[in-house]
């Protein structure tokens, strides 16, 4: 994989932030200069560690911090995103149309993690990365398995068909989807 991501900010009494420095370090080393590192903060810092860990990890050529705050704090999103040394990514913020909406208009990410099933459907996910995309935001694409099997199953059961999922073999993007109705078989790849 030429992508890798890495979760940092452990708790502080458990995980410094040296120590969170000293593990990005050992990665990027490991990793070289030609792929792509990404760290997940996963909400866990204050303004004030956000601002001090960003400024530490910033000379490690990161692709971006996702969610460096809390998921509801999005003005302090958009603050930190001001005067950030690095891309911000919003991942947990983005758990509803509302919140994507919000976080758009305040400008508090560079980059926004969408996930369908949260957002109404399909649809209204490329509704809204076409408005991420117009503010030059970047839009990541992604959905838990529950998530996209549950939206399959009531989206096709409306129209008789059930869904029939099975994941790729290792290794392989995608998922191979047998729609079935009466006796019918659709395959979806997706």
């Amino acid at each position: 994989a030429r992508d890798h991501q890495l979760v940092v900010a452990g708790p502080p009494a458990l995980e410094p932030l040296a120590v969170d420095v000293a593990r990005v370090r050992a990665v990027r080393e490991g990793l070289g200069r030609g792929v792509r590192l990404r760290i997940d903060a996963n909400g866990a810092w204050s303004a004030a560690q956000a601002h001090a860990a960003l400024e530490a990890l910033a000379g490690f050529e990161l692709d971006y911090v996702e969610q460096p705050l809390a998921a509801d704090d999005i003005v302090g999103l958009a603050a930190l995103r001001r005067d950030a040394p690095v891309r911000i990514a919003l991942d947990e913020s983005v758990a509803s149309e509302q919140g994507a909406l919000h976080l758009l208009a305040l400008g508090a990410a560079d980059v926004v993690v969408l996930k369908p099933a949260t957002l109404g459907g399909p649809a209204r996910a490329l509704e809204i990365a076409a408005q991420a995309r117009q503010g030059g935001v970047e839009v990541l694409r992604t959905l838990r398995w529950k998530d996209f099997t549950q939206h399959v199953q009531q989206t096709f059961e409306k129209r008789s068909f059930h869904p029939e999922a099975t994941p790729r073999k290792p290794g392989e993007d995608g998922v191979d989807l047998v729609l079935v109705r009466a006796g019918q078989r659709l395959l979806l790849q997706v």
